[in-house]
Protein backbone atom coordinates (compact mmCIF):
# COMPACT_ATOMS: atom_id res chain seq x y z
CA UNK A 1 0.00 0.00 0.00
CA UNK A 2 1.58 3.51 -1.19
CA UNK A 3 1.72 6.56 1.75
CA UNK A 4 -0.40 9.05 1.61
CA UNK A 5 0.64 12.78 2.04
CA UNK A 6 -0.18 14.37 5.33
CA UNK A 7 0.49 17.49 3.73
CA UNK A 8 -1.86 17.18 0.88
CA UNK A 9 -3.52 14.22 0.75
CA UNK A 10 -2.21 12.53 -1.99
CA UNK A 11 -1.82 9.00 -2.12
CA UNK A 12 1.38 7.65 -3.99
CA UNK A 13 1.11 5.40 -7.27
CA UNK A 14 2.62 3.19 -8.81
CA UNK A 15 2.96 5.27 -11.90
CA UNK A 16 4.94 8.20 -9.75
CA UNK A 17 8.33 8.91 -10.44
CA UNK A 18 9.45 10.85 -7.48
CA UNK A 19 11.72 9.73 -4.55
CA UNK A 20 9.96 7.13 -2.44
CA UNK A 21 10.70 9.73 0.49
CA UNK A 22 8.96 12.46 -0.72
CA UNK A 23 5.45 13.28 -2.18
CA UNK A 24 5.11 13.50 -5.54
CA UNK A 25 2.66 16.09 -5.81
CA UNK A 26 3.49 18.60 -3.57
CA UNK A 27 7.43 17.13 -3.01
CA UNK A 28 7.11 18.11 1.05
CA UNK A 29 9.55 14.86 2.28
CA UNK A 30 6.96 12.41 4.12
CA UNK A 31 8.99 12.04 7.49
CA UNK A 32 9.82 16.27 7.68
CA UNK A 33 5.34 16.01 7.46
CA UNK A 34 5.17 13.60 10.13
CA UNK A 35 6.98 15.74 12.74
CA UNK A 36 5.47 19.14 11.62
CA UNK A 37 2.02 17.65 12.33
CA UNK A 38 3.23 16.19 15.25
CA UNK A 39 4.55 19.20 16.40
CA UNK A 40 1.58 21.06 15.50
CA UNK A 41 -0.86 18.46 16.55
CA UNK A 42 1.12 18.67 20.51
CA UNK A 43 1.06 22.89 20.14
CA UNK A 44 -2.39 22.90 19.37
CA UNK A 45 -2.80 20.29 22.79
CA UNK A 46 -0.75 22.51 25.09
CA UNK A 47 -2.58 25.39 23.97
CA UNK A 48 -5.94 24.21 24.64
CA UNK A 49 -4.50 22.36 27.92
CA UNK A 50 -3.90 26.09 28.63
CA UNK A 51 -6.64 27.58 27.90
CA UNK A 52 -8.64 25.47 29.81
CA UNK A 53 -6.22 26.06 32.71
CA UNK A 54 -6.65 29.63 32.43
CA UNK A 55 -10.77 29.16 32.99
CA UNK A 56 -10.69 27.07 35.12
CA UNK A 57 -8.65 29.89 37.63
CA UNK A 58 -10.66 31.97 36.13
CA UNK A 59 -13.86 30.18 37.03
CA UNK A 60 -12.66 28.91 40.58
CA UNK A 61 -11.82 33.29 41.34
CA UNK A 62 -15.55 33.93 40.45
CA UNK A 63 -17.09 31.12 42.22
CA UNK A 64 -14.57 32.25 45.41
CA UNK A 65 -15.81 35.82 44.69
CA UNK A 66 -19.60 34.58 44.98
CA UNK A 67 -19.05 32.38 48.31
CA UNK A 68 -17.43 35.25 49.44
CA UNK A 69 -20.19 37.30 48.88
CA UNK A 70 -23.27 34.54 49.78
CA UNK A 71 -21.29 34.44 52.83
CA UNK A 72 -21.26 38.45 53.71
CA UNK A 73 -25.07 38.67 52.98
CA UNK A 74 -25.89 35.45 55.09
CA UNK A 75 -23.57 36.97 58.23
CA UNK A 76 -25.85 40.75 57.38
CA UNK A 77 -28.86 38.68 57.16
CA UNK A 78 -27.97 36.99 60.41
CA UNK A 79 -27.07 40.06 62.11
CA UNK A 80 -30.64 42.08 61.01
CA UNK A 81 -32.94 39.09 62.44
CA UNK A 82 -30.36 39.23 66.34
CA UNK A 83 -31.65 42.88 66.03
CA UNK A 84 -35.05 42.67 64.84
CA UNK A 85 -34.91 40.03 67.77
CA UNK A 86 -33.35 41.90 70.28
CA UNK A 87 -35.97 45.13 69.12
CA UNK A 88 -38.53 42.94 69.60
CA UNK A 89 -37.98 41.54 72.82
CA UNK A 90 -37.04 45.35 73.92
CA UNK A 91 -40.66 46.10 72.79
CA UNK A 92 -42.33 43.54 74.72
CA UNK A 93 -41.54 45.65 77.92
CA UNK A 94 -42.43 49.71 78.04
CA UNK A 95 -42.15 51.96 81.04
CA UNK A 96 -43.89 55.43 80.45
CA UNK A 97 -44.01 58.21 82.75
CA UNK A 98 -46.56 61.07 83.40
CA UNK A 99 -45.52 63.82 85.26
CA UNK A 100 -47.49 66.10 87.32
CA UNK A 101 -49.87 66.39 90.72
CA UNK A 102 -50.82 62.64 91.74
CA UNK A 103 -54.55 62.83 90.65
CA UNK A 104 -53.51 64.60 87.52
CA UNK A 105 -50.77 61.99 86.68
CA UNK A 106 -53.29 59.08 87.55
CA UNK A 107 -55.63 60.81 84.94
CA UNK A 108 -53.43 60.97 82.04
CA UNK A 109 -52.10 57.22 82.92
CA UNK A 110 -55.98 55.96 82.75
CA UNK A 111 -56.37 58.19 79.27
CA UNK A 112 -52.64 56.08 77.90
CA UNK A 113 -53.59 52.95 79.18
CA UNK A 114 -56.93 52.53 77.11
CA UNK A 115 -54.35 53.58 74.01
CA UNK A 116 -52.04 51.04 75.38
CA UNK A 117 -54.59 48.47 75.53
CA UNK A 118 -55.67 48.67 71.94
CA UNK A 119 -51.87 47.75 71.04
CA UNK A 120 -52.02 44.95 73.75
CA UNK A 121 -50.33 46.46 76.12
CA UNK A 122 -51.41 46.63 79.82
CA UNK A 123 -49.81 47.75 83.04
CA UNK A 124 -48.21 45.63 85.08
CA UNK A 125 -46.63 47.83 87.64
CA UNK A 126 -46.97 51.29 89.40
CA UNK A 127 -44.41 53.25 90.68
CA UNK A 128 -45.40 57.32 92.15
CA UNK A 129 -42.45 59.25 93.50
CA UNK A 130 -43.20 62.58 94.93
CA UNK A 131 -41.09 65.64 93.48
CA UNK A 132 -38.65 67.37 95.68
CA UNK A 133 -37.42 70.48 95.52
CA UNK A 134 -33.07 70.87 95.00
CA UNK A 135 -31.03 71.80 97.49
CA UNK A 136 -30.68 75.85 95.45
CA UNK A 137 -34.21 76.08 96.33
CA UNK A 138 -34.00 75.68 100.56
CA UNK A 139 -30.50 77.57 100.15
CA UNK A 140 -32.40 80.41 98.63
CA UNK A 141 -35.06 80.29 100.82
CA UNK A 142 -32.56 80.43 103.73
CA UNK A 143 -30.57 83.26 102.21
CA UNK A 144 -34.06 85.43 102.35
CA UNK A 145 -35.08 84.86 105.29
CA UNK A 146 -33.46 87.87 106.85
CA UNK A 147 -35.79 89.82 105.01
CA UNK A 148 -38.77 87.88 105.85
CA UNK A 149 -39.88 87.04 102.36
CA UNK A 150 -37.65 83.48 103.05
CA UNK A 151 -39.75 82.21 105.65
CA UNK A 152 -42.75 82.55 103.71
CA UNK A 153 -41.33 80.48 100.92
CA UNK A 154 -39.92 78.31 103.58
CA UNK A 155 -43.90 77.77 104.07
CA UNK A 156 -44.94 77.79 100.81
CA UNK A 157 -42.30 74.82 100.49
CA UNK A 158 -43.69 72.95 102.67
CA UNK A 159 -47.27 73.21 102.15
CA UNK A 160 -47.05 72.75 97.91
CA UNK A 161 -45.00 70.07 97.14
CA UNK A 162 -43.49 70.00 93.45
CA UNK A 163 -45.37 67.50 90.53
CA UNK A 164 -44.42 64.25 90.76
CA UNK A 165 -43.66 61.47 88.15
CA UNK A 166 -45.93 58.17 88.08
CA UNK A 167 -43.97 55.52 86.23
CA UNK A 168 -45.95 52.87 84.59
CA UNK A 169 -44.48 49.36 83.26
CA UNK A 170 -46.65 48.16 80.17
CA UNK A 171 -45.92 44.57 79.15
CA UNK A 172 -47.41 43.18 75.56
CA UNK A 173 -49.66 39.93 75.79
CA UNK A 174 -49.86 38.28 72.76
CA UNK A 175 -52.71 37.56 71.51
CA UNK A 176 -54.75 33.98 71.05
CA UNK A 177 -56.85 33.11 67.69
CA UNK A 178 -58.34 30.56 69.61
CA UNK A 179 -60.68 30.25 72.76
CA UNK A 180 -62.01 27.30 74.93
CA UNK A 181 -65.64 26.28 74.69
CA UNK A 182 -67.44 26.50 77.47
CA UNK A 183 -69.68 23.54 77.17
CA UNK A 184 -66.71 20.45 75.97
CA UNK A 185 -63.97 22.49 77.19
CA UNK A 186 -61.82 21.85 73.95
CA UNK A 187 -60.24 24.49 71.79
CA UNK A 188 -61.41 25.70 68.93
CA UNK A 189 -61.23 29.11 66.85
CA UNK A 190 -62.01 32.27 68.62
CA UNK A 191 -64.55 33.77 65.56
CA UNK A 192 -66.29 30.29 65.18
CA UNK A 193 -70.13 30.75 66.36
CA UNK A 194 -70.52 26.69 66.85
CA UNK A 195 -68.09 24.13 68.20
CA UNK A 196 -66.81 21.92 66.14
CA UNK A 197 -66.48 19.18 69.34
CA UNK A 198 -69.96 19.09 70.55
CA UNK A 199 -71.87 21.47 68.11
CA UNK A 200 -72.85 24.30 71.14
CA UNK A 201 -73.91 27.10 69.42
CA UNK A 202 -72.06 30.84 70.43
CA UNK A 203 -74.80 33.66 70.19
Amino acid sequence: MHPTCKSCNYQRQDSDFAPDYECPKCGVVYAKADKYIEKKAEKERKDIEAKNLEEQKIKDKQEKKERAAQAKLEKKEKAEKEKKRKEQARKKVITKSYIGKQDKANSLFQADSVKMAENNYYPTTQNWSQGQYGCGSFLIALALCFVFIGILIFIYMLIVKPDGTLSVTYELKETSDTKTCIKCAETIKSAAIVCRFCHFEYS
